[in-house]
């Protein structure tokens, strides 16, 4: 494993099979409300590959578990569902664009190929386990809203828990 410079960078952000592997990595990153690799902020250094190219790693990965009131889990939705994954994903891909600049400043047409290869590889999930993804990402929102009532009323965030709310 190694770290890329920006050129090498640039290079590996243009195959496909690793623009796959990137989806599957931010789907996690935002199920773990990791921000600081792909979405709330781009440290593309957070990312590895391999000598030949073909497997990504991430690295510095954080569990992201204290509840915030901005931590509602949106962005597992928005990435998994498929009527609002284009809209995210352009986010993504405005974030990454700045990191390349002069000569190796993204076109267009990469910008959107790097849109595809992502989409494909969280696309590559069938609607089971997509499905799934919500619904555990639902139940984590719940249990933080829960947690994070004072102790007095934790008995009030039990119940309405138990009632899916």
């Amino acid at each position: 494993m190694k770290s890329l410079d920006r050129s090498e960078l640039r290079g590996a952000l243009l195959d496909p099979a690793i623009l796959t592997q990137m989806g599957r990595i931010m789907v996690v990153d935002a199920l773990i409300h990791n921000t600081d690799r792909l979405y709330g902020g781009v440290n593309l250094g957070n990312l590895m590959i391999s000598a030949d190219r073909r497997k990504l790693t991430a690295i510095d990965s954080q569990l992201k578990w204290s509840y915030r009131a901005d931590h509602d889990f949106r962005h597992v939705k928005e990435l998994v569902k498929a009527d609002t994954r284009s809209r995210f994903l352009d986010g993504i891909v405005a974030s990454i664009a700045p990191y390349f600049t002069g000569d190796l400043a993204l076109t267009d047409l990469e910008k959107a190929m790097i849109k595809t290869g992502i989409s494909q590889g969280v696309e590559g999930m069938d609607t089971a386990r997509e499905a799934h993804l919500i619904e555990l990402a639902e139940a984590m929102e719940s249990r933080y809203r829960r947690d994070a009532l004072p102790g007095g009323l934790k008995w009030f965030g039990r119940l309405r828990a138990k009632a899916g709310k």
